[in-house]
């Protein structure tokens, strides 16, 4: 039985030493509420939202949630102005040549809509 732990144990490490520290950290950050304002596509597709100061900001969408709204590339109306929860992380940002601008663009990792 032991044995069996041990190995679960390093089964574990080994996942979060592949997928890195920075994903292990997202993984366990809290949600947040926010409110969401829009969805904007350009060479990038970034969720405007406000947060808990009342701020417009803009996070790189990658929660499963934005991949119709990227196909759209709109929030639906009936979400304007709603509030949401969301797990945020960080994200590479490209430009639209695939150049690199940003390492640690502010991102939104989950969202759980109202």
């Amino acid at each position: 039985m032991t044995l069996r732990l041990l190995a679960l144990a390093l089964v574990s490490l080994l996942g979060v030493i592949a997928l890195g520290p920075a994903h292990a950290r997202q993984d366990q950050a809290p949600y947040r509420t926010i409110t969401l304002v829009a969805f904007e596509c350009g060479d990038n597709c970034y969720l405007v939202y406000r947060g808990a100061g009342g701020k417009e900001r803009r996070a790189l969408c990658r929660a499963k949630t934005c991949d119709r709204w990227e196909q759209a590339q709109a929030l639906p109306k009936a979400l304007v102005g709603k509030e949401a929860r969301a797990r945020f992380g960080k994200a590479v940002q490209y430009d639209s040549a695939g150049n690199k601008m940003s390492t640690n663009f502010p991102s939104v990792e989950k969202l759980v809509l109202p």
